[in-house]
């Protein structure tokens, strides 16, 4: 069951995609079907084609997050400003991730530092495998929101994972 409220949506299992848009639908309405695509709701309707040019640039804002930091999703979401909504909305939360990614990154360094006044050995041993298993889960969440964006439906981040501050 999904419940809407002004903001967001939220499934009976109490996830937030954060976009009043999004919506995860269980398949994708024929191009001619007006109907289905009214029924699947607003997220559906601003949906592109799946594999289609909008599709393509939300994946590669997923997929860049890794490599060139906030440098693609910022310039895919400065860019999106007169395409569709739902490429904006792709860009803006892998945006969102980078920027919750680099918050814990900075506040591991900032742990790490003070614990290696004391041991340098230490605090590499705690701080490098707890970055490292960060990286790897993210990673693995931009790869399933990259596979949700070219099927065009929403991604699905947990939300310690994503700060909504780009919209």
């Amino acid at each position: 069951m999904i419940t809407e409220s002004k903001d967001s949506v939220t499934s009976e299992q109490g996830s937030t995609s954060g976009y009043p848009d999004y919506r995860p639908v269980a398949s994708y309405p024929a191009p001619g079907d007006a109907a289905a695509r009214a029924a699947a709701g607003p997220g559906a309707a601003m949906a592109p084609h799946p594999g289609g040019p909008a599709a393509r640039r939300a994946v590669l804002a997923y997929l860049t997050v890794p490599v060139c930091g906030f440098v693609f999703p910022l310039l895919i979401y400065l860019g999106a400003r007169r395409r569709p909504r739902w490429t904006r909305a792709h860009a803006a939360h892998a945006l969102n991730v980078w920027i919750t990614g680099a918050l814990y990154d900075l506040s591991a360094l900032i742990m790490a530092t003070m614990l290696a006044l004391d041991s340098a050995w230490a605090a590499l041993a705690v701080f490098g495998p707890l970055v490292a298993v960060r990286w790897a889960v993210t990673i693995a969440y931009l790869v399933r929101a990259a596979l949700a964006a070219r099927r065009g439906t929403a991604p699905v981040f947990p939300a310690w994972m994503c700060i909504r501050i780009a919209r």
